[in-house]
C-alpha cells in the first residue's frame, strides 16, 4: 500500500509547467480521495478547470438505502457514465465541463444532469483500468498514462490499484 499517492498525485500536477495546464483536470475519483484546492493552488486551474467527482452525504433527508451520489453513479458503471455523460470527442481546446458536480444538499438521482468536456488529464484509481472498455475508450480518444504511484489503495473496492495519470496527446 502507498498512502502517499493521493498527496503525490498533487504534487505531480502542482510541478508541471503552466504550458502543460493549458486545459483542465478532471478527477474520476471521489472529491476528498486527494487533498484537492487545500494542496494545490494554481491559477490556471481556475473557473472550473479542475474537478472531481462528487461525493456528497444526504442532507435533505434522503432515503439512505435509494440515496446515490456523483460517485455511485459512476462507479456503478463507469462505461455508461463516460459515453453518456461525456462528448464523443476530445476538444482539443478542453473548455471546462457545464456542469460536472453535483450542486451541494440538491437531490439528484441516477438522471442527476452531470455533464463534462474531456479534460486535458485524467486523475483516477488503477482499478478503473480493470474495466477494459474504459481503457479502451481512454486510449482510443488519445489519452496515455504519464503518471502512476501506489500498487494498492486500501479502501473499498473503487479504490485500489494506485493513482494514476493519463494525459491527452492527440
Amino acid at each position: 500500500m502507498d498512502p502517499t499517492a493521493p498527496i503525490g498525485v498533487l504534487a505531480y500536477i502542482r510541478s508541471l509547467p503552466t504550458s502543460e495546464l493549458n486545459g483542465s483536470i478532471g478527477f474520476l475519483i471521489p472529491c476528498h480521495s486527494t487533498p484537492g484546492h487545500a494542496y494545490l493552488h494554481r491559477k490556471e486551474l481556475a473557473h472550473g478547470k479542475m474537478w472531481a467527482l462528487g461525493c456528497e452525504p444526504p442532507l435533505q433527508g434522503q432515503d439512505l438505502s435509494t440515496y446515490h451520489d456523483q460517485t455511485d453513479v459512476f462507479f456503478a458503471s463507469p462505461v455508461e457514465y463516460l459515453q453518456t455523460r461525456f462528448p464523443s470527442h476530445v476538444d482539443p481546446s478542453f473548455p471546462p465541463s457545464p456542469f460536472p458536480t453535483s450542486i451541494p444538499g440538491a437531490p439528484h438521482t441516477n438522471d442527476y444532469p452531470w455533464i463534462h468536456e474531456w479534460p486535458r488529464h485524467l486523475v483516477f484509481f488503477g482499478a478503473l483500468l480493470e474495466h477494459e472498455e474504459v481503457r479502451n475508450m481512454l486510449e482510443a480518444k488519445g489519452y496515455r498514462e504519464v503518471w502512476k504511484r501506489g500498487k494498492m489503495w486500501e479502501g473499498e473496492g473503487r479504490r485500489k490499484g494506485g493513482v494514476r495519470v493519463w494525459r491527452w496527446s492527440g
